[in-house]
């Protein structure tokens, strides 16, 4: 009698662990943009643009200051203010990761980030360019839907 009063706790603790742990492993494998049921973040129409620290804030800032710091330069050391490129480039992905954004905005947010630490790296205008031109991009099809009509070109 004391061996299957034994046996049954016994089962009832490996069945409890077995389940248990098996149900947290399931997480591991769920995708990196499901987050407590959070709703994916594809455009600027799916998140709250009155909100501060947008996605979208994120991306149009990066996307224009990066732009600027390009306009008229010729060579790597014309360009002006890399240290807040840098910041507004990790902010972004601060965003993006915050928010929960389509795992696609955040892989050409990382994108941009590795071609602007390259190009400083490297002293290397044309990776600024590309990082740019990917960011001007995003941009557009990120905040294209919320653009007045005038700035979708």
């Amino acid at each position: 009698m004391k061996g299957i009063i034994l046996t049954s706790i016994a089962s009832v603790v490996i069945a409890t662990a077995w389940f248990g742990f098996s149900g947290n492993n399931t997480k591991a494998l769920e995708s990196n943009n499901v987050k407590n049921n959070e709703v994916v973040v594809a455009t600027a129409l799916d998140e709250n643009l009155e909100d501060n620290g947008t996605i979208s804030d994120g991306i149009r800032n990066t996307s224009m200051i990066l732009n600027a710091s390009l306009e008229n330069t010729s060579s790597f050391s014309d360009v002006k203010g890399m240290e807040n490129i840098e910041t507004y480039m990790n902010g972004a992905i601060e965003h993006a990761e915050k928010r929960n954004a389509a795992q696609s905005i955040k892989d050409r947010l990382n994108l941009s980030n590795q071609l602007i630490q390259d190009a400083i790296s490297e002293q290397d205008l044309n990776k600024l360019h590309k990082a740019d031109k990917i960011l001007l991009n995003l941009d557009l099809e990120f905040n294209g839907e919320v653009l007045p009509p005038q700035n979708r070109n």
